[in-house]
Order: structure tokens, then sequence, then C-alpha cells
């Protein structure tokens, strides 16, 4: 048997207790024997392994194991008690900059504190735990009014940003929260940590530091957000776009100064489909590098033949994503495509947003700067 006991300065300690039956040469018990073994170390080694099954070895918070069982848990209680049940899909931003540029020494430490701080703003019945990254769950059972949820969630992003300051640096993060709400009549409850998840992407959508519901509106926008994905693909596999060209006039003499290539995308059986709609999807996804490579070659080689048959003056402008311009080889790229076509630099207008010197402002100029150099104005 296993015996918990103490020693003399009254610390604790498990021992393992054997006892045996001492019996005489008539066959009579005259006594026992006991042997115990001090087995602390074994106890404490299989309470770690249990405890790191169950929970985040960095935080200590649930993992998704536990929270899976604890989700049912809720969804039981909801049921049997008519409450509401709250999931809460939590995604920090600006978290991967930290990790980037400081270490995963930095990124652990505002980890742990990210950790901290929300435990410290939900009830002693709630959960917290960590699905991996700088994603997290709150999970709140046993909600006598919906609305209570929005008060958590407001203070959870109020906590959140607060300044993590390691090693004297202070770092900043915010985060997105998605919510969804259950009666706990829904038969797979992990269904909610999805409906979440697309809640928190929407937040992320509209601005960040903010939180955003689930919506059967938003789960339909969703998938048809993933098909027009995989239609994305085919489309750039089989090159179904086409491009147009709008002239670009000068408005005091009239005269035709240059060419703006647009992309258009004519679905089969949807018909033109908005740039709006496909262009962040391929940012997204990475689609839009395929799709940036196509709309160089294709009017790069379209300006030569018109400058064959004889038209001269405008050159052609041409939208580069900043996803494609942060890229390494961005300029490599771009000679090599006016060098397949024999196309004069000059000819090729590159039009970019500001948006490509938030990130790294020093490498987008030295960029710049090589474009330059190949003779693009």
């Amino acid at each position: 048997m296993v015996l918990r006991n103490y020693r003399k300065d009254g610390s604790p300690f498990w021992n393992d207790l054997y006892i045996s039956p001492v019996l005489n040469e008539r066959g009579e018990l005259t006594h026992f024997v006991g042997v115990q073994n001090d087995i602390s170390e074994e106890i404490r080694y299989q309470d770690e392994l249990s405890f790191n099954a169950s929970h985040d070895v960095l935080t200590g918070l649930p993992n998704r194991t536990l929270l899976e069982d604890r989700l049912r848990q809720g969804s039981q209680i909801s049921q049997r008690y008519q409450r509401s049940l709250a999931v809460m899909f939590i995604d920090l931003d600006g978290f991967k900059p930290i990790n980037d540029s400081m270490g995963h020494h930095f990124g652990d430490q505002v980890l742990l504190e990210v950790a901290r701080r929300m435990s410290a703003q939900v009830r002693p019945g709630d959960t917290v735990a960590r699905m991996g990254g700088d994603e997290f769950i709150v999970l709140l059972p046993d909600l006598a009014r919906e609305e209570d949820v929005l008060q958590v969630a407001e203070r959870l992003l109020a906590d959140i940003a607060r300044p993590y300051r390691v090693e004297g640096i202070d770092l900043h993060v915010t985060a997105s929260i998605g919510i969804t709400l259950s009666d706990g009549l829904l038969e797979q409850p992990m269904q909610l940590i999805q409906q979440a998840d697309l809640a928190m992407y929407k937040a992320k959508q509209e601005g960040r530091n903010h939180y955003q519901w689930f919506t059967n509106d938003l789960n339909q926008r969703v998938g048809e957000r993933v098909m027009l994905r995989n239609e994305l693909q085919k489309a750039i596999e089989n090159q179904d776009f086409t491009l147009y060209y709008q002239p670009q006039v000068d408005s005091r003499s009239g005269r035709v100064i240059g060419l703006e290539a647009l992309l258009r995308w004519e679905h089969p059986s949807k018909g033109f489909i908005s740039p709006a709609l496909f262009v962040p999807i391929a940012e997204d996804t990475g689609q839009i590098i395929p799709l940036s490579q196509w709309v160089l070659d294709t009017a790069c080689r379209q300006i030569k033949e018109l400058y064959e048959q004889g038209m001269t003056g405008p050159s052609v402008a041409v939208n580069i994503s900043a996803v494609h311009f942060q890229r390494s080889n961005f300029v490599d790229s771009i000679s090599a495509m006016l060098s397949k076509h024999s196309l004069d630099a000059e000819l090729l207008e590159l039009e970019i947003t500001e948006t490509v010197l938030l990130h790294n402002a020093e490498r987008a100029i030295d960029t710049l700067h090589q474009l330059k150099r190949l003779g693009m104005v």
C-alpha cells in the first residue's frame, strides 16, 4: 500500500509499505514484518507526467486535451441548468515581430505574463487554456446573462494591452478576440472553438485590439472565402485572367500620358469577380506571387507587342502587391521579366502603396533604389 507519512521535521513524504505475516514452525501467525520504501521522487515524477499531459509546459495553463474535457463539462452544465456557455478565442496582435526580432526568450516572457493577466481576470470556475503559439481560449461556463461575457472581454483587452517590461525593455502587444455562445445543445462542443476562431479573424480584419461575435452569416462568408480560394488556385493554374488597360489622361491637355493595367477574372459561372474580393485572399494565401508574376509577364509581353506595332509614348503601370514587393528576389524577378521580353525599363511603371514602408522602411527604400538603377522611374 502507498501511504503518506511525515518526517521528524514535519515534511511529508510518500512510502510504499509491504507487510508480510510471519508463521512459526506450527504454522501459527506470530507477528508481521513491514518494509517501506520512500517513493516520493517516483510519485513526483508521475504527477509531473500527468500534469504535462494536460497542461501547457511554458505557461502551466490547461492545454487542448484538458480544454476539451472542460468544454464537455461546461456544455453539460449549460444544458442541465439552462445557462449560457461562452467561448473566447484570443490571438495576440504584434507578437510575431517580438519573437522574430528579439528572440524566443523575450516572447516566452510575454506569453507567461499574458497567461498570468488573463487568469487574474476570470472566475475560479472558468478556464484559460493555451492552444499553442500566441493563441489562447477562455471558457466561461454557467453564465446567467449572455452579455456578461462582454465585461470579461473588455477587461482582457485592456489588461493584455498594458506594456510588458522584459529585461528593462517595454514591449507592446494587443489581442483580437472572437466570441461564441452556446446553450450546451451542440453535439460536438469543439465546434465552438472553430466558431470563436472565425469570429477572431473577423476582429483581425476590422482593425485588431477588439472583439467580434460569431454569427451564422460570418460562417457562410468564410465558407465562401474557402471555395473562392480553391477556385482562384485553379484560375491561376489555367491562367484564366485578363488584363484591361485604362488610359491615364492629362486633364489639362487631354493627352494620354500612360496606361494602367487592370487585372480581371471572369469566373465561368459567377461572372466577373471583383479584385477587391480575390486579391486580399491571394495575399493571405501566398497565391499573390504567381498571380503577380502572370500580370507582369503578360503586361511586358503586350507592351512589347504594342510598341512593335508602332505605339510610342506612354508607359504602362502595373500594381504591385506589398507581399510581392517585400520578397527578397523581387528586383531580380523584375529584371528577369524585362530581359525576357527585351523591354526597356522606362516603359514599365510599378505602382506600390505606402504600406510597403510600414514593415521594413530601410529595406523598402533600398529596393526602390535598386529599381531606379534598372532604369525605372
